[in-house]
């Protein structure tokens, strides 16, 4: 076609018209179209081919989606599973140890009110063993050493005038008897104040801080209730012992010139402070077996009250103990309470 058309636009219409009537150009669109065909043939071919290869692949995808599906579901049931036995596992454990722990808090409490009771007996037994050596010293003791007096008195009494070196022997005598019924007297008031036994708490205190007082040059103030409180003895003993072992401390280390001993009374409780301005101490520096401290804190928690004790160095020491009155105990005077005259127990300012 496109010779024919050249030679036709050219002018050579033979040369046109020949190559016209020749077959090449049939020949070549029959060549053309079995190539075409040969090309359409082929294409449907691969396309049949590529159709059947993807439904086996969309097969086998179906197949592995279907199968991984089912292998996660059963990996996350056993997970599940799992994690069910396992929190199962964690709740029954928790229950064992919800469990021991209560066993072991049922324990602690047990021996701990084993423990408070053993603390009460054993202060009651010592106070007890004081009580009975004290009142066998002032018996038995007292007995010799006041007869002995008598004795070396009488004979004194009757050497008239022998040698002066006999009579400064019975002198001396009779001092170091004298001596030893002052030792006497004073182990008897460290093992168990007459006074306490006798006129009460306030009396008690008021006398054992003025005598501390006196030995050590402090100036003191006491603020103590008007009337007896109606409390037990153990109760007035415990507190009695608190200031005993507050001033010996204080006597020992405080170097201290003013000291302040107060007691308050209300409805449920007995409030007792003893204050020095001593030169104080680190607590973190108290040895922890310190007999002492220990000594009050236990007499005081036994009751079932409460031991504070605060201080600084060069700003003296607080002792604060709360002690809760019992069912038969109140503050108001005791139906027997004995008050001894105080003309001696003025507060020193």
């Amino acid at each position: 076609m496109e010779i024919v058309y050249r030679h036709a636009t050219q002018g050579e219409m033979e040369k046109a018209m020949e190559v016209f009537n020749t077959d090449i150009g049939r020949k070549k669109m029959v060549e053309l179209r079995n190539e075409v065909e040969e090309l359409l043939d082929h294409n449907h071919d691969r396309a049949s081919r590529l159709r059947q290869e993807a439904v086996r692949v969309s097969k086998y995808s179906r197949v592995s989606v279907a199968a991984v599906t089912g292998v996660n579901i059963i990996l996350l049931v056993f997970v599940f599973r799992r994690l069910g036995d396992s929190w199962r596992e964690k709740e029954q454990e928790a229950d064992r140890l919800k469990t021991q722990q209560e066993w072991l808090d049922a324990q602690i409490r047990e021996r701990t009110a084993q423990l408070e009771d053993l603390s009460i007996h054993l202060q009651d037994v010592l106070e007890a063993e004081k009580t009975r050596l004290a009142r066998e010293l002032h018996d038995e003791l007292g007995a010799i050493l006041t007869a002995a007096k008598m004795d070396v008195a009488w004979v004194r009494r009757r050497l008239g005038k022998n040698p002066v070196e006999m009579d400064e022997k019975l002198e001396r005598t009779l001092k170091n008897i004298d001596q030893g019924i002052l030792v006497k007297r004073r182990l008897i008031e460290d093992l168990r104040p007459s006074t306490l036994s006798s006129f009460g708490l306030l009396v008690a205190t008021r006398e054992l801080v003025e005598d501390s007082a006196t030995r050590n040059e402090w100036k003191v103030e006491i603020d103590l209730p008007d009337a007896e409180p109606n409390i037990g003895a153990d109760t007035a003993t415990a507190l009695y012992r608190v200031v005993q072992e507050s001033l010996n401390n204080a006597t020992k280390y405080a170097q201290a010139k003013n000291v302040r001993v107060r007691l308050e009374c209300s409805d449920d409780e007995l409030k007792l402070e003893i204050v020095d301005d001593g030169v104080g101490f680190q607590l973190r520096d108290v040895r922890p077996k310190a007999l002492g401290l220990v000594g009050m804190r236990q007499r005081v928690q036994a009751r079932g009250g409460s031991f504070r004790i605060s201080s600084n160095p060069g700003e003296g020491c607080r002792v604060r103990v709360m002690l809760p009155l019992k069912r038969n105990e109140e503050c108001v005077p005791g139906p027997e309470s004995n008050a001894m005259p105080e003309a001696n127990a003025t507060p020193l300012a």
